[in-house]
Order: structure tokens, then C-alpha cells, then sequence
């Protein structure tokens, strides 16, 4: 479920078998922009908290559910496995800033190529958060974090 899209089968493995489905596709590697994705996910499903399945219990809210009914003769596992169980053009929810979901929206990028590796999203959340005002405690008055978010523990001094 979640697999980068260079990582999935397209459109689905072929005849759901196991060892297909043990392995990436043919020619398909995990790379740096791979795990670039896999934070934006993680980034996205957190501002994406009406998007769940209810067993198990999990935010997934760039999966296309309950399965459509061309794919019912494939498992779940098969189904979840292929392109064809994505969301296109993902969005954030309005309650975010226009910077996050540009943030997102390259994070995910379905090329490869058209991904920042990981320096480089540092670098845009680094800009976009000061785009955004919240680059200082007195900028974000308006937003402020719990206290519990910014104490400095013991254990870090």
C-alpha cells in the first residue's frame, strides 16, 4: 500500500502470483527520491485525516477505496499492488498553507525525475516554511504550538 508509484505494477501484478508480488517489477529499483516520496506520503496522510480505511485502522487517504468494481476478481493485496489503486493529483486540505501542498505536490511527484532528492525538499521546506510565516515563534503567534512541542527536554542539553 505504500509503494512509490516507480515501484508498482502497472497496472496491477499479473495473475496476483506471489513471487511477482515478492519482488519489485522488472527493471524498477528503490532509490533516494523513493524515500522522498515515502516522507511526502507520511507528510500527506497526516493532513489527510478524513481518508481512512477502517480495518486496520490506518490513514490512507492516496488509495483508491472500497476497490472499484472492474478490479473485484484481483485480491486486495494484488489490487493494492498496481498503479490502478492510486489517487491522482493529491491535495492538501485548505486548512494547510499553499506552500505545503506545492511542498507535497512535488515530494509526490509520479516521475522520478520530477522529484527533489532529499537535500533539496530540505532546502524548499526551509523556503517555503519562511514563505508561509512561520519561521519564528513571533511570526507564528497567530498559530502557536502547544508548549509540550518546543520544550527543550533534558536529555538533549
Amino acid at each position: 500500500m505504500w509503494w512509490a508509484p516507480e515501484l508498482l505494477y502497472d497496472p496491477y501484478p499479473k495473475n496476483g502470483k506471489s513471487n511477482q508480488m515478492s519482488m519489485y517489477p522488472n527493471g524498477r529499483t528503490h532509490t533516494k527520491r523513493t524515500d522522498v516520496w515515502s516522507l511526502g506520503m507520511i507528510m500527506f496522510n497526516l493532513t489527510s485525516t478524513t481518508d481512512f480505511i477502517a480495518k486496520p485502522f490506518m490513514p490512507l487517504g492516496h488509495l483508491i477505496w472500497p476497490m472499484p468494481s472492474e478490479y473485484k476478481k484481483l485480491t486486495t493485496e494484488v489490487f493494492f499492488q498496481g498503479a490502478v489503486s492510486r489517487k491522482k493529483n493529491l491535495k492538501v486540505s485548505d486548512d494547510y498553507t499553499k506552500y505545503l501542498d506545492q511542498a507535497l505536490r512535488q515530494a509526490l511527484a509520479a516521475e522520478v525525475r520530477e522529484r527533489p532528492d532529499g537535500k533539496e525538499l530540505l532546502e524548499m521546506l526551509k523556503i517555503l516554511n519562511y514563505k508561509s510565516g512561520f519561521w519564528s515563534m513571533e511570526s507564528a503567534r497567530d498559530h502557536p504550538l502547544p508548549d509540550w512541542s518546543i520544550k527543550v527536554h533534558t536529555y538533549h542539553t
